[in-house]
């Protein structure tokens, strides 16, 4: 087998899709689906505030850069003294 073959044999494969609306705490879901460009996010600790708000700003990122527009994001987090 080729190298040309082995890429043609590796396009063919199904892909799988993983949509990570699916993979976000139902308690953040209005928080995910806002429009709004601050957010305050309620929760106790270990209810992955941080994981869910760090995703949603990569998804956005990455839509903006597809639809060719430059993006900068600032996150600021206060810790618990």
């Amino acid at each position: 087998m080729t190298n040309e073959n082995m890429l043609i044999n590796d396009v063919k494969k199904p892909m799988n899709i993983l949509k990570m609306s699916d993979r976000v705490n139902p308690h953040f879901g209005k928080l995910w689906n806002t429009k709004y460009p601050y957010v305050i996010a309620k929760g106790g600790r270990g209810s992955f505030k941080s994981s869910v708000i760090s995703l949603w700003l990569v998804l956005a990122m990455k839509q903006q850069t597809q639809e060719q527009h430059h993006a900068n994001i600032i996150c600021t987090r206060e810790n618990q003294a």
